[in-house]
């Protein structure tokens, strides 16, 4: 049985919420952003992250964030194109305590989808940095599917191709502020995860 969100009342229009400048003075420019500003809802425009604000440049790899415990303002999960998904999912994401996935295995830190098409699970090296696994369940390619059909109209499935042999699939939901992703088919696997603001 799949498990669906509550109905979207708007797409996220700020779709990848990274960051407009590296460059301060550039703030306040039109979303979306470069890494070190976020997307404000409510005039669409790039702020600098609170991280940056309060001088904190070192990395962080944990499955404690901050947003992990902050409620999602809206959810999309459908979705008018492949197109439009890919933009979404493609980038680094951290695991937050409590998934299946997370209980399973105490060295992963989260999943990163590259875009044109593969995926590596997120561990963390000796300097606290997450970093990309390598090795057979470690790494795969991936490729978006329309599964409307059964489903609710743009209903999309990422399955999961693995190295080593095996086949997975997520069918991806977002919130927008916090940015969020989670599982709308198995949504205590992975849990929620949250977009890595490195």
């Amino acid at each position: 049985m799949r498990i669906t969100f509550p109905p979207l009342a708007a797409l996220v229009p700020c779709a990848a919420l990274l960051a407009c400048a590296s460059d301060p003075s550039l703030e306040d420019r039109s979303c979306p952003c470069v890494p070190g500003y976020s997307c404000r809802l409510a005039d669409q425009v790039c702020v600098e992250s609170p991280s940056v604000q309060r001088g904190d440049a070192e990395p962080r790899c944990t499955r404690e964030a901050p947003e992990c415990s902050q409620d999602e303002a809206t959810i999309t999960d459908s979705f008018a194109s492949a197109d439009q998904l890919e933009e979404l999912l493609v980038g680094r994401w951290l695991l937050c305590e409590g998934a299946e996935k997370a209980n399973e295995d105490p060295e992963l830190m989260g999943i990163e989808f590259v875009e044109g098409g593969m995926f590596y699970l997120l561990t963390r090296n000796s300097d606290g940095e997450c970093v990309r696994d390598h090795g057979f369940d470690r790494e795969g390619s991936w490729e978006l599917e329309d599964i409307s059909e059964q489903n609710p109209p743009g209903t999309y499935q990422a399955s999961m191709f693995w190295a080593g042999g095996g086949v997975g699939a997520m069918v991806p939901a977002f919130s927008g502020s916090p940015r969020k992703m989670r599982d709308g088919g198995d949504p205590d696997w992975w849990g929620e995860l949250i977009a890595d603001p490195q």
